[in-house]
């Protein structure tokens, strides 16, 4: 289970209460913690640096009839984007030509298949932008 939350102002600081209480391991009580407004401004700034990421590569997956993202729209994550090829029998040279390029860790679960990309904060926009200009470069060639 997801923590979920609600902000509550106080005193000019941000107090984020983060309901935890369900997940196992976490306790019983709620964890709440202080966000200055400081750190919520640069907390807005990177969620539109992902927001932005995963826009870009969902478009691109959206885009094309050579990729596919088995999620529904709605559910879709910014941090692990999953995407299939439209023949599987590519997957290993797309993985291989991605490492050449510097693009790795991209191979999907064992159990799905496919490929997954993780947008992570530490991902920066020139990561996800070699990756679309891979996938166009991939389906160019073997679409």
């Amino acid at each position: 289970m997801l923590a979920r939350g609600r902000d509550i102002v106080a005193g000019g600081k941000l107090l984020q209460h983060l309901d935890i209480g369900d997940q196992a391991g976490a306790g019983e009580s709620p964890l709440e913690q202080i966000v200055t407004e400081e750190r919520v401004v640069r907390l807005a700034a990177i969620e539109r640096v992902n927001a932005a990421k995963a826009q870009a590569l969902y478009a691109e997956i959206d885009r094309s009839g050579f990729y596919r993202n088995p999620v529904r729209k709605e559910d879709r994550s910014r941090v692990s984007v999953p995407f299939v090829l439209r023949d599987d029998s590519l997957n290993d040279a797309f993985l291989d030509g991605a490492k050449q390029r510097g693009l790795t860790q991209l191979k999907g679960h064992r159990a799905v298949g496919g490929m997954r990309a993780s947008l992570y904060n530490a991902m920066p926009q020139a990561g996800v932008d070699a990756l679309v200009a891979w996938m166009r470069e991939f389906e160019r060639v073997h679409g």
